[in-house]
């Protein structure tokens, strides 16, 4: 299915952004891309709770697809990205043990995090993949980063960045440091 949840805040009148790990959320977002997608059947409900990933519960169960993955990729990309696709569709057709999470948000990423961080083994289960340039944010992929690297619990997370210049991302990368 191509949809997608995303935590949002509004810039203008009627135009709302993905929300970074540092900026508080306005609203929920549940885009579905094909009106064959709706689910007529359900209605879903939300319930404000108070701001910031500290006020985020951890859950103390896991899907199961994701207890018997290998591996667990976090893909955060705001566009139709072919590639993810792609990738999407060869796991689902090998009957990989690798599970795709597709996100559009570094904050919908550390959400993520912070509830299934301590049921995953996050060190050894968890990649992240993510463009450098979201919602016209030049620099989205290297916050991200810094994001998971200011965490103790998220520094040793190997991160891939799509980028078309790669020098403005060889910054980051720090192999003796285990950073990238």
């Amino acid at each position: 299915y191509d949809s997608h949840y995303a935590v949002v805040r509004k810039i203008s009148n009627e135009v709302y952004h993905p929300c970074e790990p540092h900026l508080t959320p306005d609203y929920d977002e549940i885009v579905v891309f094909s009106n064959k997608q709706i689910l007529p059947r359900y209605i879903i409900y939300f319930s404000c709770t108070p701001h910031g990933l500290d006020s985020i519960q951890p859950i103390t169960t896991v899907p199961l697809p994701w207890r018997e993955a290998k591996i667990l990729i976090l893909w955060v990309d705001d566009k139709n990205n072919p590639e993810r696709e792609y990738v999407s569709q060869l796991l689902r057709k090998k009957g990989s043990r690798v599970v795709l999470l597709e996100m559009v948000s570094s904050s919908e990423i550390m959400v993520w995090l912070e509830r299934y961080a301590s049921l995953c083994n996050i060190a050894e289960r968890v990649k992240i993949i993510t463009n450098r340039t979201r919602a016209g944010d030049e620099q989205a992929g290297e916050k991200l980063v810094a994001t998971l690297r200011g965490d103790p619990r998220y520094k040793r997370v190997p991160v891939t960045i799509f980028c078309g210049n790669k020098t403005a991302v060889q910054h980051l990368h720090a192999p003796s440091k285990h950073t990238i």
